[in-house]
């Protein structure tokens, strides 16, 4: 009975590590955004969007991250 204490922790210790995983995945999109957004040299006209898509899905999982 008492090593059923650990796995009634184990869901709660998840839900502490998936804000820290929606932080670190809205980082590395949104630097994938501006990395590209630097990177702008070939003039292409789909590239623009790419970038928003890329800015605004990592502010959308900072978003999750807050719920």
């Amino acid at each position: 009975m008492w090593n059923f204490r650990f796995f009634t922790l184990l869901p709660i210790l998840f839900c502490l590590l998936s804000p820290l995983n929606f932080f670190v995945l809205g980082s590395l999109e949104i630097f994938h955004g501006i990395r590209l957004n630097f990177c702008f040299n070939e003039g292409k006209c789909g590239q623009v969007a790419e970038i928003v898509g890329y800015i605004i899905g990592g502010v959308d999982r900072y978003l999750i991250r807050l719920l």
